[in-house]
């Protein structure tokens, strides 16, 4: 299930406009982009991020794994 052009358009102006007001607040208060820049650009990671990988991946791909139960974990003592 992948983003419709409407979804991606809308996804985009709101974390742009987010962005705007976030970065406004910080530098009214004083807050220089020295200290939040950092965090920006983690949050725009997070957003390319959204719209570059996929949203599901094909069945079989990605293999269960054998999980052991903690209760049967013998512990040295």
């Amino acid at each position: 299930m992948a983003l419709s052009t409407n979804n991606l358009l809308t996804l985009f102006g709101f974390s742009m406009i987010f962005t705007f007001v976030i970065t406004n607040l910080l530098e009214f208060y004083g807050i220089g982009a020295d200290v939040y820049g950092s965090y920006v650009g983690f949050y725009l990671f997070l957003l390319v991020s959204m719209f570059v990988l996929p949203l599901d991946y094909p069945k079989g791909i990605v293999k269960p794994v054998n999980m052991v139960n903690p209760s049967q974990i013998v512990y040295d003592s």
